[in-house]
């Protein structure tokens, strides 16, 4: 089967999206070697307990926590590997500062599979700029390919020859996650500027990421809390016309009668 590296966002919500009568986070260890890097591994540990309470309260999730976390034990055995991107001579010459250690340790582990096996791997995310920038890597130096949920869920759909309507109702799901989402960051950084958001927030309303940035830099905030919202705002950006979010819708609107029966 083809390597596949998984990020952390990606595989939090695998596991509560259904395709058909199939769970999608078994589709894909069905479809792909599955492998996560040891610091994602560490991502989801630590984000889970911060995003299930708000999953459950939007509906988006009924089992218990306990579950989740024994679905991700038993899912994540014997697929975690380790890769020291710190040391990458590779990350370094292509400057990705910009990404957390996660997204670097997925690109470092993508690379050293492509290199030991001499074959190209997949790297699944929807994040926005980590794909873009692992897509510039990959294709610079011919070590695989970005793939997207949306684009996974159509594949799966026309493997087992379902229905559009089934298709489009686990493209719904995902999309419900990812706007849950948008709402939890918009409504962080109104609680973390009392009193100076409302400029910064219209200005996230209308999609201007730039000017946003521009002014929160402008306030002088301690440098921690600054860095902090300007992920956040990444976040954002990473969620709406130029990120996943508009993947997703953009999928609902092309998938076609023509090519899916139902």
């Amino acid at each position: 089967m083809q390597a596949c590296v998984i990020d952390s966002c990606s595989f939090l919500h695998s596991f509560h999206i259904q395709v058909g009568d199939f769970s999608f986070s078994d589709l894909m260890k069905d479809f792909f070697e599955v492998v996560m890097h040891k610091k994602v591994a560490d991502e989801v540990d630590s984000v889970l307990p911060r995003a299930y309470p708000k999953w459950k309260a939007k509906g988006l999730v009924t089992e218990e926590m306990s579950e989740v976390r024994r679905w991700h034990s038993e899912w994540r055995v014997d697929r975690i590997q380790d890769s020291d991107f710190e040391g990458s001579t590779l990350l370094k010459y292509e400057k990705v500062t910009h990404l957390d250690a996660g997204e670097k340790g997925c690109m470092q582990l993508a690379r050293d599979i492509s290199h030991s096996r001499h074959e190209f791997v997949l790297f699944f995310t929807d994040d926005y700029e980590a794909g873009e920038t692992a897509r510039r890597i990959f294709d610079k130096y011919q070590l695989g390919y970005v793939v997207r949920s949306a684009d996974l869920i159509i594949f799966f759909g026309l493997q087992f020859q379902m229905s559009k309507r089934e298709i489009h109702q686990a493209l719904r799901d995902l999309l419900a996650f990812y706007i849950d989402e948008f709402e939890v960051v918009r409504r962080e950084l109104e609680e973390s500027l009392p009193g100076r958001s409302t400029i910064i927030v219209s200005m996230l309303d209308r999609t201007e990421f730039e000017d946003a940035l521009k002014a929160l830099r402008g306030m002088r905030l301690p440098s921690k809390s600054c860095e902090h919202l300007e992920k956040r705002i990444a976040t954002l950006r990473n969620l709406t016309e130029d990120g996943i979010v508009a993947h997703i819708r953009s999928r609902l609107n092309s998938l076609s009668d023509q090519v899916v029966s139902g």
